[in-house]
């Protein structure tokens, strides 16, 4: 047996075929289709490529049009506006995340009968989720999840992470031990 591979459009054209039983009315609204879709990723296309003179212009004109809440010094220029110091922060803490949970930086371990077994297997997104939160955790609970490793550490072994190129044995990582009730962080190994 064979499976046929059917475009996009055909198989829109498909499904509308049951309900509409006109081909040259679905030929019609395929093209309007297609005309708006191209609409559309051109208009977001352009959208990335908006210059420092446009985004200072759309500064200078919320300016005029007294729409300070719209704009903030927070901001750097650079970002598309409505954009506001929230967000910019909320942002800048994204992108510092991010990077944890690439497949192989964060690795869990266990204890089994009073030993540590390294499992050298990813962390689930569940766990990787709770121990980037307990990293940039500033109360007690961090400082215990840390066990004696600054967030400059761990971050510098993310960092190096990010740069590695050879085989995910090699690759530099941060150790998580579960203990059965709490994580911790074993050993980072770079």
């Amino acid at each position: 047996m064979f499976e046929l591979a059917l475009s996009h459009y055909q198989l829109i054209a498909l499904l509308l075929l049951d309900i509409l039983r006109d081909p040259e009315l679905i030929k019609h609204f395929i093209s309007v289709l297609k005309a708006s879709e191209i609409d559309d990723a051109r208009e977001f296309h352009e959208s990335m490529r908006i210059s420092k003179e446009d985004r200072w212009a759309k500064t200078k004109k919320l300016s005029k049009e007294r729409k300070f809440h719209l704009m903030n010094s927070c901001v750097p220029i650079t970002c598309t506006l409505p954009f506001d110091g929230g967000m910019w922060r909320n942002s800048v803490k994204l992108m510092k995340v991010i990077p944890f949970f690439r497949m192989g930086l964060l690795r869990e371990s266990e204890v089994h009968e009073g030993r540590v077994i390294n499992l050298n297997r990813s962390m689930c997104i569940k766990q990787s989720i709770a121990s980037v939160n307990y990293i940039y955790d500033n109360s007690s609970v961090g400082d215990s999840f840390r066990g004696g490793y600054s967030i400059k550490d761990i971050e510098m072994c993310r960092d190096d992470f990010e740069g590695f190129e050879g085989e995910y044995e090699d690759a530099p990582y941060i150790k998580v031990l579960d203990s059965g009730t709490d994580y911790y962080i074993f050993g980072l190994y770079n």
